[in-house]
């Protein structure tokens, strides 16, 4: 090389576009996620802009890591909140930061597959609800008879724990999807509680 002349080298570059935040995301390894919000750091804007930083707050995924070497000061991971893995839907949803480059956008199939398990598994959440309110009419229904096969003590023990699962039961269904009917309505709820309580008030004075 003479004096006074130069070598210019190009580095490659590869550009990553990400949807919205809130947009369904895939990952490498099939999992379904909702993207949370991007860091000011990855996002190129032609003019100037006063944006939040939106620094990553889950930790970071141990299964998913920078490859290669980058200058610290930049950022190179953003939140996801993972909904589904190896098709089952993940309850409440596992929060990851994971290497931008690692998530892609949801195509529509995928996205159709999971509202039908989304659907799948709420169906089942109020099935299990229904049930334990069916549970605790039965309880009720033999607990004053005569024959009953546990005595009014017990009863009322069983009685108070099932009754407990329910109401945890209603409130996931509510942080599921708080728009959708619940598993059990407001008006068998509150005839389950006054069922119990009477009857617990007999056990306890009869």
């Amino acid at each position: 090389m003479t004096a006074g002349t130069f070598l210019l080298q190009t580095s490659p570059f590869v550009e990553h576009r990400l949807p919205a935040a809130g947009s369904f995301v895939t990952l490498p390894d099939g999992s379904l996620g909702k993207l949370g919000a991007i860091p000011r750091g990855l996002i190129v804007a032609t003019t100037p802009r006063d944006l939040p930083e939106n620094a990553p707050l889950y930790p970071p995924s141990t299964s998913l890591r920078h490859k290669g070497k980058h200058p610290a000061e930049l950022p190179g991971m953003v939140d996801v909140r993972v909904l589904q893995q190896h098709g089952l839907v993940v309850w409440p949803a596992l929060e990851l930061s994971v290497p931008v480059c690692a998530v892609a956008a949801a195509d529509s199939a995928r996205l159709r597959d999971w509202h039908v398990a989304w659907d799948a598994h709420l169906g089942e959440r109020r099935e299990a609800a229904a049930q334990l309110a069916e549970t605790i009419e039965g309880l009720l229904a033999k607990g004053a008879h005569p024959d009953g096969a546990l005595g009014p003590k017990a009863v009322v023990s069983e009685l108070t724990a099932v009754y407990s699962t329910l109401e945890e039961a209603q409130r996931e269904l509510d942080e599921l999807e708080p728009d959708a009917p619940a598993g059990v309505d407001a008006e068998r709820m509150a005839s389950l509680q006054k069922g119990i309580q009477r009857f617990a008030a007999l056990a306890r004075f009869g």
